[in-house]
């Protein structure tokens, strides 16, 4: 009797004993909740006084000293019970890590980090903002451990399985025969477990796909819905650099079956088709429902990009020039009824730029032009003016070591599917008024016709000039790392004298201040030769009232080989391009305002226009300070009105 009444006494004894560490327990994570540390460190270590071998009362108690100020070998102790009673071990050998690598125990700490690796530790974030490893975070193992975690949280990024339609990620623009259908938004999704489509039609139709590998059954899903009430599931492989699903499909209102064949290949030069057929009768014919050719969008480079504020329609219609081209050039002899048979072939390198406001044009021949190996070098941009709803263009189109200041300008409409500018100005001897036209026609996802001609009589009667044929190699060219020369800077052959090489130092990535309006903030400054060795192309950047601002401006000497034409145009919604110009003087430049050569109009004569030699009449005007090898810096000067004093705006400064 007396061993039955002792085996129940030490039975109430336990169940009360369970009863105050579950009160306790509860008490404790109140207090944790409430933010009590002290209350809650007090209550874990009543745990223990009552259950030393709880090994979550030594987990908790372990992580409230080790956050929140407690001693750390007194954690380091409560963790390494907790491991010898195997509670919790991935999380256990984290806090481990983490005390012996700010302890400068660095091999116990990469023992314990892989400890958690091997135990299924994948909490990435834990480990990539933690400065705990910044001891360790170099050491091979650590790199190896955090791979290892990464893994784990996300199984699908480093399975390469799930990788087979990356190819489709990105921004498009679709066309089927020709003519636009609409722009698809592929974005992976859920640690890259799923490819997720956002389509919308040119008719403002949606639908959306969810597309993911399905490794139990070794297969690719997609799930499509769109607003018109369809619903697909298809099932594919991945073969062949491409994704080929199936589906079949039953009609509700009399349940006859459709079958589908939807496929994805990539076609080269970026672009991807998606091509779909059906078939009715089990397969014995099938009827293509759609033959989609998707095109990027451009949005990876900053410089390139092209975002929201200018995706409608009106500022994108030049997109079909974007990417890398080959032209050949076909003149007209003035007595001949068609162009040459024989043209001079070119490359030409297109970009949308200022995020998309405007688009440049790089082009070189694939041929050398005379005895110093030069080849035929061009440049313009253009851009949509929304005050005169115009397209206006500048160019520069060089000799041998004679350029214009990207001052020839062209500014013109999109009418009837193609566009044509329009400028007038003096030609020949005797001097004569012309009016040139350019048109770009033919227009296709694979290439297009530009035309010139000019006219003597304003507009009445046009002689035929220069006939272009443009075919597309390559949706999108690569835009050239910063500091490095673009393509059609071809070695600087073109303008070789002294006088060329005095912006060359801007070449580069420069990062810098800016102090304006009493406020200091950083500012960037990149540079790009190009064009032969005759201009430099560059960006300013910074914060301008609380928004990122760009500035893009071209520099080249002008035709009187004195001064220097600088082009300049914002990525501001409303604004124009202006010109500034000015002379080298021991080593520094003073650039003013040459607004007055600014097109206004497609028939008033660019030619006799005042170029002015001194900030006299200026507003604004660039005063640089210093184009060193390892430094730059100028300042913005304005005023309010040409009798008013000059007040400074800005000054920036840079280190390379």
């Amino acid at each position: 009797m007396r061993t039955i009444a002792s085996i129940l006494l030490l039975a109430f004894l336990a169940a009360a004993a369970r009863a105050d560490v579950d009160s306790l327990r509860e008490q404790a994570n109140a207090a944790v909740a409430a933010g009590e540390i002290g209350a809650a460190t007090g209550k874990f270590r009543e745990i223990l006084l009552l259950r030393p071998d709880d090994g979550g009362a030594h987990y908790q108690l372990g992580i409230l000293l080790m956050d929140h100020g407690g001693s750390v070998d007194e954690a380091a102790q409560h963790f390494e019970r907790a491991n010898d009673l195997e509670f919790q071990p991935p999380g256990v050998a984290y806090r481990l890590s983490r005390i012996y690598a700010r302890s400068g125990r660095r091999q116990e700490a990469l023992e314990q980090l892989e400890t958690a690796v091997n135990t299924g530790f994948g909490y990435i974030a834990l480990i990539e903002g933690e400065s705990d490893y910044d001891s360790i975070r170099d050491e091979p193992r650590f790199v190896a451990a955090q791979a290892a975690i990464r893994a784990i949280r996300y199984p699908c990024a480093d399975d390469p399985r799930h990788h087979a339609f990356d190819f489709w990620i990105g921004e498009w623009n679709v066309t089927q025969n020709g003519q636009f259908a609409g722009t698809n938004n592929i974005q992976p999704m859920m640690g890259h477990c799923v490819i997720y489509e956002q389509w919308e039609s040119a008719t403002a139709g949606v639908g959306k796909s969810f597309n993911y590998y399905d490794p139990a059954h070794d297969h690719w899903r997609q799930i499509w819905t769109s607003d018109s009430g369809t619903f697909i599931e298809f099932t594919g492989e991945a073969r062949d650099g491409g994704i080929f699903y199936t589906a079949e499909t039953i009609n509700p209102a009399d349940g006859s079956i459709t079958l589908h064949k939807f496929e994805f290949t990539r076609m080269g030069g970026g672009i991807v088709r998606q091509y779909w057929e059906t078939s009715t009768d089990d397969g014995q014919t099938w009827t293509i429902a759609w033959d989609g050719r998707y095109e990027r969008k451009y949005s990876d480079n900053r410089f390139t990009r092209v975002t929201p504020d200018w995706e409608d329609p009106v500022f994108r219609q030049y997109d079909f020039w974007i990417g890398l081209g080959h032209a050949n050039w076909r003149q007209k002899k003035p007595d001949a009824f068609f162009h040459d048979d024989a043209g001079l072939p070119a490359t030409h390198w297109v970009y949308p730029t200022l995020n998309g406001k405007a688009l440049l044009e790089f082009a070189m021949s694939d041929m050398e032009i005379d005895e110093n190996g030069a080849r035929l070098q061009g440049f313009s941009v253009r851009y949509f003016d929304e005050k005169k709803e115009r397209w206006v263009m500048a160019q520069e189109w060089p000799d041998q070591n004679m350029t214009g200041g990207v001052a020839d300008q062209l500014q013109g409409f999109y009418r009837f599917g193609r566009i044509q500018v329009f400028s007038t100005f003096s030609f020949g001897e005797p001097e004569a008024e012309r009016t040139r036209r350019y048109t770009f026609s033919d227009i296709r996802p694979e290439g297009f016709i530009w035309h010139g001609a000019s006219s003597i009589d304003r507009g009445n009667t046009w002689g035929a000039g220069t006939l272009v044929e443009f075919s597309k190699i390559e949706p999108q060219a690569q835009w050239p790392a910063a500091g490095t020369p673009f393509p059609n800077y071809d070695d600087g052959k073109q303008c070789t004298e002294d006088r060329y090489r005095s912006f060359d130092n801007l070449a580069g990535e420069w990062h810098g201040i800016v102090q304006r309006k009493g406020t200091k903030g950083e500012a960037t400054f990149t540079g790009y030769p190009m064009l032969g060795g005759c201009a430099v192309l560059s960006y300013l950047e910074f914060e301008q009232d609380d928004s990122p601002y760009t500035l893009m401006e071209v520099r080249s000497p002008g035709r009187d080989k004195t001064d220097w034409w600088v082009y300049r145009l914002d990525g501001e919604r409303g604004t124009a391009h202006t010109y500034q110009i000015g002379s080298f003087d021991k080593g520094t430049i003073t650039l003013h305002d040459n607004n007055q050569y600014v097109i206004e109009d497609e028939l008033q004569n660019l030619t006799p226009r005042k170029i002015p030699r001194d900030d006299s009449e200026a507003l604004n005007k660039t005063v640089w300070k210093k184009i060193g090898q390892d430094s730059l810096s100028f300042e913005w000067w304005t005023r309010p009105a040409i009798d008013a004093e000059w007040t400074r705006d800005a000054e920036f400064s840079f280190k390379r």
